[in-house]
C-alpha cells in the first residue's frame, strides 16, 4: 500500500510509472483522493465513504502471457539423478503408501509372470502334441543340427560336438530314429520299434542274456505291452526276419535273447520298442536305409544315368 498525498505532481506520476513496471504480477494499492493522477494505470477501482464500500468496478484485465513464457524461459529440464531422488523420496516417505505401491507391484508381476508360463506351457504341449512326416522319433532330449553351409560332418566337428556339456551321447547318422522296424515270422509274431546301435545300451536285461553274436538282439519295451510280456516263449532264440519300409529284409535273421522293460508303465495294449542291434547290423541298415531315401546320378557317354530306389541298377532320365 502506497500513500502519494505528500508528494508533487511530478515525482507521484514516476513512482506510479516505477510502481507498474516493477509489479506486473503482484497486487498495488494506491489510495488516493486525486483519481485522476493513477487513472491511466488502475485496473480495479474501489470508492469508500465512511468506511463503506460503495463502488467496486474492475477497469481492465492484466494478460500475464507474456510474463508467464518469459518466466518459462529460465526453468530447466529435471535430471534423471533428481527424478530418481524424488521417486524414492516420494515412495518411501509415507508408509502406507509405499505398501499400497509395493502390493500394487506384486500384483502385476505376478500376473504378467502367470500369463506368461501359461503361454509358454501351451506352446510346448502343442510342439509334443501330434505326428510329423519327417521326425518318427519325438524324444524331447533330441537336437538335430546340420551347418550353415549344409556340408557334411568330419570328424574333428563330431568330436566337437560330444564335448559340449550336457550332451548325453551322438548319432552321427541319425535317419534310423525315424525309420520304423518290424521284427516278425510265419507265427504272428510282431514286434515293433526302432533300431538302436547296442552301444547305446546301459544296464542288465530282465529277461535273458545280454547278446554274444552279431544276430542277437535286444528288446527294450513296456512291461504291458502283449508279445514281450505274455509270450516270452514264442520269442526268445527264435529267428526272427526284420522288416522296414513295407520291405522284408530276408537275407538278415535276428534272434531275441534279451528284454529290458523300461520305466514307462502305462497300459499300452501296444508299443513302439528299442530294438538293439549289432554294430555291423546296424551300419548294414543304415546302408540299406540310405540306399532307398537317396539317388545318385551318374555321368556315363556324356549322358545322366540316375539309379533306382530299391534296385541296384541305373537308368537313363526321361
Amino acid at each position: 500500500m502506497n500513500q502519494l498525498g505528500n508528494l508533487d505532481s511530478e515525482s507521484a506520476s514516476s513512482t506510479i510509472q516505477l510502481l507498474s513496471e516493477i509489479a506486473k504480477d503482484k497486487l498495488v494499492i494506491i489510495v488516493t483522493h486525486n483519481y485522476e493522477q493513477v487513472e491511466k494505470f488502475v485496473t480495479r477501482k474501489i470508492k469508500m465513504h465512511d468506511g463503506r464500500i460503495i463502488e467496486d468496478k474492475v477497469l481492465k484485465n492484466i494478460d500475464n502471457t507474456e510474463k508467464i513464457k518469459e518466466e518459462n524461459l529460465n526453468l530447466k529440464n529435471i535430471t534423471f539423478l533428481n527424478q530418481l531422488r524424488l521417486g524414492i523420496r516420494n515412495t518411501f516417505n509415507i508408509l502406507s503408501k509405499f505398501i499400497l505401491l509395493f502390493a500394487v507391484f506384486l500384483f502385476i508381476t505376478v500376473a504378467i509372470t502367470s500369463e506368461y508360463s501359461t503361454f509358454k506351457k501351451q506352446e510346448y504341449l502343442l510342439e509334443t502334441s501330434g505326428n510329423n512326416y519327417i521326425y518318427e522319433d519325438k524324444s524331447l532330449n533330441r537336437i538335430v543340427i546340420k551347418k550353415k553351409d549344409n556340408s557334411s560332418f568330419d570328424d574333428e566337428d563330431y568330436n566337437e560336438l560330444e564335448n559340449i556339456e550336457n550332451v548325453d551321447y551322438l548319432v552321427k547318422n541319425d535317419l534310423l530314429l525315424d525309420v520304423n522296424m518290424e521284427l516278425t515270422d510265419s507265427n504272428n509274431i510282431y514286434l515293433y520299434g526302432n533300431a538302436i546301435d547296442i552301444t547305446k545300451f546301459s544296464g542288465e536285461v530282465d529277461v535273458g542274456r545280454l547278446p554274444e553274436n552279431e544276430n542277437e538282439v535286444i528288446i527294450e519295451g513296456n512291461e504291458n505291452d502283449y508279445y514281450i510280456s505274455f509270450m516270452l516263449d514264442s520269442i526268445l532264440n527264435t529267428d526272427l526276419y526284420l522288416s522296414y519300409n513295407n520291405t522284408i529284409d530276408t537275407e538278415t535273421k535276428l534272434k531275441v535273447v534279451g528284454i529290458k522293460y523300461s520305466e514307462n508303465t502305462s497300459n499300452y495294449y501296444y508299443t513302439k520298442n528299442k530294438i538293439y542291434v549289432n554294430n555291423a547290423i546296424f551300419d548294414k541298415l543304415k546302408f540299406k536305409i540310405n540306399q532307398q531315401y537317396s539317388t545318385i546320378q551318374v555321368l556315363f557317354l556324356n549322358k545322366y544315368y540316375q539309379s533306382n530306389l530299391y534296385q541296384n541298377k541305373i537308368t537313363p532320365n526321361k
